[in-house]
């Protein structure tokens, strides 16, 4: 009789070890996963990249606006501007020239149709990118480079690999002519496609191409860089005015649907507050703020578990690019990773509570047993306390 109850026991802690132990792969799992979905994203990786060799920290903010925002590039000078007077006011100032809040900002242009110097054609999509968008979006590049604020000359275009080889055949096309509505640009870089699932499913059919937003004032206007060089000229010739630098005759584009930054942390949730308390009472039901650094942070999105319904419901028109749509399916998956392994871990934490209580009765059952022991052995823990310290008797019959 003994033996069977012994052998059911037995089983029983047999059966607890093989749950517990496929209970605890099984967070691992999902961990693992988690953090590489995670990284996939790199986009919202942004701000470590960026302070990696800074003991300071930095947070990565978002902002996205509905198309009928009417949020520009003055607003965005706005918004900078009170995060430099915020991070003044908090004794952050930039060190070794460095920039203290690196920014960026994009809008969707549309389907253009792309012509190149033989018979190549494509229609492809145009974000018009300004700012540091490239230090925020680290496509992988192929060949050439990304283009910036900073050039001469803003006729550079960044197009996608398969734009590059419906116009040329070639990925390795930096430096050659495109045209767009007549256009004349140059291909500055091309840059590897999106790759992980979640951005392929929200980056469309067509193949991107990134414009500076001087070039998509261009577009918007009809004007060629090159008329309007030789109009410049005429201008210069006759009365002293360039066309290319006169607001009254520029093309300009100044629409921001999706701004990002970097911004100095001195204090928690000082970027998200300032930034928030900027838009107070502005865009109402037309933008979101977005934390990116701490987005897919494994307890808020285990927090979110039970709220799976939030993301998926939206009632507003704010425009989204491709890359935070991906990172939303993302947070979703991440809700239920991270969701899952915390139910998981339910049943680890109540092994532990029963192998506790378990040990607290046989400490309760074997009080006196137990109470002789660690005396028996507090005994001759202070015997062998004694030994060590009694003096040794020097030899002086020598």
């Amino acid at each position: 009789m003994k033996k069977r109850i012994w052998k059911r026991i037995k089983k029983r802690y047999i059966a607890a070890a093989v749950i517990n132990a496929a209970a605890i792969a099984a967070m691992a799992v999902l961990t693992a996963a988690g953090g590489s979905l995670a990284k996939s994203q790199s986009w919202n990786m942004a701000a470590h990249r960026w302070g990696c060799d800074s003991s300071d920290k930095f947070i990565q903010m978002s902002c996205f606006f509905s198309e009928n925002a009417d949020f520009s590039k003055n607003d965005a000078k706005g918004l900078y501007s009170k995060l430099m007077s915020k991070l003044k006011d908090s004794s952050i100032v930039s060190e070794d020239g460095k920039k203290l809040v690196p920014q960026a900002y994009s809008a969707p242009l549309g389907k253009y149709s792309v012509k190149c110097d033989r018979v190549g054609r494509s229609d492809a999509e145009l974000i018009a990118a300004g700012g540091d968008f490239f230090l925020f979006h680290d496509f992988r590049l192929i060949s050439g480079a990304y283009f910036s604020d900073d050039d001469l000359m803003q006729d550079g275009a960044v197009i996608d690999k398969e734009l590059a080889w419906a116009l040329y055949g070639s990925s390795d096309i930096a430096g050659k002519n495109i045209y767009i509505n007549n256009i004349k640009l140059y291909i500055a870089g091309v840059i590897e496609q999106p790759s992980s699932s979640a951005e392929k499913k929200c980056i469309g059919k067509l193949p991107m191409a990134y414009v500076s937003y001087e070039t998509a004032g261009k577009l918007s206007g009809g004007t060629s860089f090159a008329d309007a060089g030789m109009m410049a000229g005429v201008y210069n010739d006759g009365s002293g005015t360039d066309m290319l630098s006169d607001p009254q005759t520029e093309n300009k584009f100044s629409k921001i649907t999706c701004y990002e930054c970097i911004v100095p942390e001195p204090v928690e949730n000082f970027a998200e507050n300032t930034i928030s308390d900027y838009f107070k009472g502005r865009y109402t039901n037309e933008m979101e703020v977005v934390n990116n650094t701490e987005r897919f942070d494994p307890k808020k999105r285990a927090k979110q578990f039970g709220k799976l319904y939030r993301s998926v419901i939206k009632d507003d028109e704010i425009s989204y690019p491709f890359w935070e749509n991906s990172s939303r399916i993302v947070e979703y998956r991440l809700s239920c990773y991270y969701g899952m392994r915390r139910i998981i871990s339910i049943i680890p934490i109540l092994t532990g509570l029963w192998l506790i209580a378990k040990l607290f009765i046989f400490a309760r059952r074997r009080k006196g047993m137990l109470r002789k022991k660690l005396s028996d052995l507090w005994l001759k823990l202070r015997k062998t306390i004694k030994k060590d310290k009694k003096p040794d008797i020097p030899d002086i019959s020598a």
